[in-house]
């Protein structure tokens, strides 16, 4: 059969594949009870299998295989295993913080995410209606925050890593704008490489949710 698929595309599989490798390979030291309480994720000890809702959708960990249910894209898939492996427990804090305040990197790495980030919100939310961008939030599992911005809504993506997007709508004087915005106890769970990836997930799979084409956002 011929092989179709683009050098890029095999490499990022392949790349993909010894990540997914090391990632199994670094939990298969934790006992589940270990990971139950670092990640407050949950277990199912007759089933064999951890399981917590993330934007809307079940998700299912088989143990010891560790393999997820429904299929994924790839690099969700791995940063879920990352959070089991890096994951403290620490408490959620009371404040928000955007990637720019994370303490390595943040300056550099995480402002150029926030500013991409609204970019792309206001490119593609913010020009849209409140109700519409609403219906979108309510159908990921979001939780409506009230707030000083026209809608504030609240991702359960991981159990200890909410993820809290801003949004104001576009008016006759202003376009619209917005802002990622994650807990104070963020770096506890994921650095932010990883961090800001399952934001950019949050961006584009509110954006499908009433866009007419698949939108794959690539701005980490």
């Amino acid at each position: 059969m011929k092989n179709n698929m683009k050098p890029s595309a095999i490499e990022e599989n392949r790349q993909f594949s010894e990540m997914l490798k090391s990632a199994i390979e670094k939990l298969h030291k934790y006992t589940p009870e270990d990971i139950v309480k670092r990640t407050n994720i949950e277990f199912d000890e007759e089933k064999s299998e951890f399981h917590f809702t993330s934007l809307g959708k079940e998700i299912h960990i088989t143990y010891p295989d560790f393999d997820l249910t429904p299929e994924l894209d790839m690099w969700y898939h791995l940063t879920i295993l990352q959070y089991m492996d890096t994951a403290d427990g620490t408490p959620l804090g009371n404040n928000l913080i955007s990637l720019s305040d994370f303490r390595d990197g943040g300056v550099v790495r995480g402002t150029s995410f926030d500013r991409k980030c609204e970019f792309i919100i206001r490119q593609h939310i913010g020009n849209k209606s409140e109700d519409q961008v609403r219906k979108g939030c309510e159908l990921l599992g979001g939780k409506i925050i009230k707030s000083k911005a026209d809608l504030c809504v609240e991702f359960s993506i991981l159990p200890n890593f909410p993820v809290t997007v801003n949004i104001w709508f576009a008016d006759d004087e202003l376009d619209g704008s917005g802002k990622i915005l994650l807990n104070s106890s963020a770096e506890h769970y994921l650095s932010i490489e990883a961090a800001g990836g399952i934001s950019t997930l949050v961006l584009q799979e509110l954006i499908n949710t009433f866009s007419d084409k698949n939108i794959s956002l690539n701005i980490y």
